[in-house]
């Protein structure tokens, strides 16, 4: 394990890093954007329970931060105010808060009465929230690894064209998270005759369930399976 932490062949170095509590204004300019489009932006910058994430270690946890508005500085002409501002060759009138608030509300609507939308914001609302369990990436032992690539062509391991364990990354509204390691004769740890084949998961997208991944082996339970989801709010997700 040494060695193999001495001499890795992909490693990536941060020396350097924000701290907490460091404030970024960021000014936005859009032009003909969608009353769709623009509220759907706004949704997501006005929701206190969902942080965006910035530079790197983002899976670890690292770069949440929470967004807003400055309103005060916020300023929107539609198309109808721009085309009387032209043909009175006058600045058009700005559109107050409550319009602003009303694109958001507006796109909530639009996204829970539409199965896709719901689909794609209940489960970014789901990846945003904080996890309790060590954060890292999938790898082939309990112990850190330096080269946790290595877990993947694992899983992708084939033999006579049959894919040995194949099991797939969990939906991010999955209540298992975790995946597998690997024992020394490359089989999913926990289980003595190789990957658990069972199958968890309803099939159905909209349920948030995965109806192709294999179920975590029963003894990894409790300790030994690993947690593959997402970092805790604030930057607190560990890297296991």
């Amino acid at each position: 394990m040494e060695d193999q932490r001495k001499k890795p062949t992909q490693l990536s170095r941060h020396r350097g890093w924000v701290r907490p509590g460091v404030t970024f204004e960021v000014e936005l300019f859009l032009d003909g954007a969608g009353e769709d489009e623009l509220g759907a932006l706004l949704w997501l910058l006005t929701r206190d329970d969902a942080p965006l994430r910035l530079g790197a270690g983002k899976p670890y946890g690292f770069g949440v931060v929470t967004a807003g508005v400055d309103w005060d500085q916020t300023r929107l002409w539609d198309a109808a105010g721009v085309r009387a501002g032209w043909l009175g060759l006058a600045r058009p009138e700005v559109e107050g808060r409550d319009r602003l608030i009303g694109l958001a509300e507006a796109f909530a609507g639009t996204a829970h009465g539409n199965g896709m939308l719901r689909e794609a914001t209940e489960s970014y609302l789901a990846a945003a929230r904080p996890v309790s369990e060590p954060v890292h990436y999938p790898r082939k032992t309990p112990q850190p690894q330096a080269e946790s690539y290595e877990w993947f062509g694992w899983n992708d391991q084939a033999r006579n064209g049959t894919v040995l364990n194949g099991w797939a990354l969990p939906h991010v509204r999955d209540p298992e998270q975790r995946l597998p390691f690997a024992d020394d004769e490359g089989r999913a740890a926990g289980t003595a005759g190789g990957a658990d084949q069972r199958r968890s998961g309803s099939g159905n997208p909209g349920a948030g369930r995965s109806g192709k991944r294999k179920s975590v082996p029963p003894q990894s339970r409790g300790g030994s399976g690993q947690a593959s989801g997402r970092p805790g709010r604030g930057g607190r997700g560990r890297p296991g």
